[in-house]
């Protein structure tokens, strides 16, 4: 793998290349399909990124001075740049001939609900899945949701990856085999070196694979998924659950400000939320996506803070003198720093969205506060250079040179970091400028 068999110089085209599980839950993740390109052409991932589909990447302004993907777990994930993924995927429909790489790749599902509401959990894996006779060499993309912990087909926990073989036995840079299926360290197939044991998965997080595995199937086989319809499967959900108060949490785990948020395109939903209100309303997961949820059926069994949307934030009585001593407090303690309105969110335990909208006079009061502060640090960081300039100055000065920039930038020695080259050439112009209107008559 250190030498380059394949030479992309010579070549305008890939080997054909077949895209593994389209239209099942199992279907093939980008990253695992890119590394096997790379090896069916016995180059690293590395050199045929630089290749092939690293020059592509400049129309889109997203190659500045080196690669900005460093072809890790996460690079190619599901949460990579949803650019970057699509580029990548048409640029493997166009070299090796593979139609739905786009469709396979899950670009749609990533623009519809963005990175940060996958939440990736880059490196888990199946033991029973890649240790299978009949199984193949690739990674799936189910195992890169953090929603999912659990192999719906196996009805057991997922693992990261973590090698039990002997340091002499391992293997590192161009000689090691970069395939999802084969560990990173000593290249063992199927993982067979990994230590630990197998953990049977529970209800809720075996539903949870399998409903994510649903969508999966969908997406890659060509099915539509629209913003459109999300936010008709969400309304239809809550039409089926009822409102509740904003401050209030209901059976789902969510508050209502944060679905009416989804409804009305305000915020991306995420997927651990959609999951935790399918299972309220005892419907699919996928029927959300296509906006067709009938009627509630019996609620399912499932813990919700299973999902992760437990209420992370305390809920305060309008009016509450709370806000004010805390506020108070914090400044007593703080020994005549700033007090941001995020260090105050925090000590109350609500969210700075909270206390901005329903506290505005405190919140304002911080930010007044943290104003102030700023200014007065300004001006004592300008008077201090200042000084420094003068000084460096009037040394050039007793030692017989003229007083310019060159002679002050040479007596002033070592300049402290936290000024910038700006800061420092207009303290030395304004000293200058001092110096000249000195000397005019």
């Amino acid at each position: 793998m250190s030498r380059m068999l394949y030479d992309g110089r010579m070549h305008t085209e890939l080997f054909s290349f077949q895209w593994r599980g389209i239209g099942t839950p199992e279907v093939e993740s980008l990253q695992s399909a890119f590394r096997r390109i790379a090896f069916a052409h016995r180059v690293t991932p590395g050199i045929l990124f630089d290749r092939y589909f690293k020059p592509g990447l400049k129309s889109y302004g997203l190659m500045g001075n080196g690669n900005p993907l460093s072809l890790s777990a996460r690079s190619f994930s599901i949460a990579g740049n949803s650019v970057v993924l699509r580029h990548v995927a048409e640029e493997i429909k166009r070299l090796t001939g593979e139609r739905n790489a786009v469709d396979a790749a899950l670009c749609n599902l990533t623009a519809l609900l963005g990175p940060k509401a996958l939440a990736i959990r880059s490196g888990q894996f199946c033991p029973l899945c890649i240790t299978h006779k009949s199984a193949s060499h690739y990674g799936r993309a189910l195992w890169e949701f953090r929603a999912i912990r659990a192999c719906s087909k196996h009805k057991a926990q997922l693992v990261t990856p973590h090698c039990g073989s002997d340091q002499a036995h391992r293997v590192k840079g161009p000689w090691a085999i970069q395939l999802d299926t084969l560990c990173h360290q000593c290249g063992m197939p199927g993982m067979r070196c990994q230590v630990g044991e197998m953990v049977d998965a529970d209800a809720s997080e075996i539903w949870a694979a399998s409903e994510i595995g649903k969508v999966l199937a969908y997406a890659s086989g060509g099915g539509r998924l629209s913003g459109e319809q999300l936010r008709m499967g969400i309304a239809q959900c809550v039409a089926i659950t009822g409102h509740w108060k904003d401050d209030e949490m209901n059976e789902v785990g969510l508050t209502f400000h944060s679905v009416d948020a989804w409804m009305k395109a305000r915020a991306r939903p995420s997927l651990q939320g959609l999951l935790a209100l399918a299972s309220c309303v005892g419907t699919a997961l996928l029927d959300i996506f296509r906006g067709s949820v009938g009627k509630r059926r019996s609620r399912l069994a499932v813990h919700y803070a299973y999902f992760g949307v437990e209420a992370k934030y305390a809920i305060l009585p309008s009016g509450s003198r709370t806000v004010r001593d805390s506020l108070l407090t914090l400044i007593a303690d703080s020994n005549g720093s700033p007090i941001s309105g995020t260090k105050l969110a925090k000590k109350l335990g609500v969210s700075t969205d909270y206390l901005r909208m329903h506290f505005p006079d405190e919140w304002a009061e911080c930010l007044r506060v943290r104003e102030q502060a700023r200014r007065r640090e300004a001006v004592r960081r300008k008077e201090e250079l200042l000084g420094l300039v003068t000084e460096a100055g009037k040394q050039a000065w007793r030692e017989g040179y003229w007083v310019t920039n060159y002679r002050i930038r040479q007596y002033m020695g070592q300049i402290p970091s936290r000024y910038g080259s700006h800061e420092i050439s207009a303290a030395i112009a304004e000293v200058l400028n001092k110096a000249l209107n000195h000397l005019r008559p």
